[in-house]
């Protein structure tokens, strides 16, 4: 309903998902939306946590962090921690410290609870950053740091996609899209300073021109050129057909099937210009183990997304994954996002000419 709205009196609206203020990154933030699917299990992990990190509080200050405190610093490790980063990597666990202890700082004292900007409160705020410190780069938190690092395993597949998502979702939506700066790649940046650090935009720019198959990239994915691929394959589409964003209508679509709930898919039209655009939401369960951020087609089983009865014989083309699929009885997701997370299709006449009795 708020796309229908936006195309209606908006379209011209700004549509960021990361700004200079932001408080986590676009991608830590669809990372962490993943505890949602699984919370019973997350809040088994805490405990956990809680249990193994008792050790690791200064025995002048054991209610600090206290509880709130302790849980939203889990959160930001989890939302923000480096894929790749290994639980014993000394230089790495370091340069995370010092972006963490940024953070916690400034949490602490805009909570306003134990600390505040207007009355630090030094005692609390150094128990919590000795505790941070003992967790991330000492001996006695090597055990925690194996068990958040198992976590971030667990989830970031499924984080990737929901990024994925978000996206595309950005760039198709009734709106101009923004793109912060350096989030081409993955942004797992917390809280000022964390998103105003350097960017790399040389590794961004090799990235961009190297020739490198959507395949080889979703392989890769942990790198971020994925995301990046998806960026410059839909601004191109948008700078291609211009009035069908700017002008464009917003239709969202009903899916059938097993896993309707867990779909998106909507459609700009302009004149008898169609774009279908299909995401994934909810894909925890769909991926399960999957170490790619990519549902296997087969999970989607009889899964269909319903076209207008004005679309039926005509050709889907994707733009993203590549396919071709006639709109006779709809768009099936087995087939739709076969080869890529996400997808555009391109709706055009059917190819096959039309019969005449003689």
């Amino acid at each position: 309903q708020a796309c229908v709205e936006r195309a209606d009196h908006h379209p011209q609206n700004l549509l960021a998902t990361a700004t200079h203020d932001h408080k986590r990154g676009e991608d830590c933030r669809a990372r962490l939306a993943v505890l949602s699917e699984r919370a019973a299990w997350y809040a088994e992990r805490v405990r956990e946590w809680q249990r193994l990190a008792q050790s690791l509080r200064s025995s002048q200050m054991q209610q600090a962090p206290d509880g709130g405190e302790e849980a939203i610093l889990y959160q930001a490790l989890i939302g923000s921690w480096p894929l790749g980063l290994q639980a014993d990597d000394a230089t790495g666990l370091d340069a995370y410290l010092q972006r963490l202890l940024e953070w916690q700082r400034k949490a602490l004292r805009e909570a306003k609870l134990n600390s505040a900007w207007s009355a630090p409160n030094d005692e609390h705020e150094t128990a919590c950053a000795d505790f941070l410190r003992r967790l991330l780069v000492e001996p006695d938190g090597l055990a925690l740091r194996r068990e958040l690092a198992s976590t971030v395993s667990a989830i970031a597949p499924a984080g990737a996609l929901n990024s994925l998502a978000q996206c595309l979702l950005r760039l198709t939506t009734p709106g101009v899209p923004d793109l912060y700066q350096g989030c081409e790649f993955w942004d797992f940046s917390l809280v000022d300073p964390d998103n105003r650090r350097p960017v790399d935009f040389p590794a961004r720019q090799a990235a961009l021109h190297a020739e490198v198959t959507a395949e080889a990239r979703l392989e890769n994915w942990q790198d971020g050129r994925i995301k990046q691929w998806l960026i410059r394959q839909a601004l191109a589409l948008r700078a291609e057909r211009p009035q069908l964003f700017s002008h464009g209508s917003y239709q969202p679509l009903g899916v059938t099937g097993e896993h309707a709930a867990q779909v998106l898919a909507f459609l700009r039209s302009h004149g008898d210009d169609h774009l279908l655009v299909i995401v994934p939401r909810l894909a925890a369960g769909l991926l399960d183990e999957h170490p790619v951020p990519h549902v296997p087609p087969q999970r989607w089983g009889n899964t269909t997304v319903v076209l207008p009865d004005a679309l039926h014989d005509r050709q889907a083309t994707g733009m993203l994954g590549d396919c071709q699929v006639a709109t006779d009885q709809g768009i099936a997701l087995a087939t739709a996002l076969a080869r890529f997370p996400v997808n555009l299709l391109r709706i055009t006449p059917s190819l096959q000419e039309p019969r005449h009795d003689r």
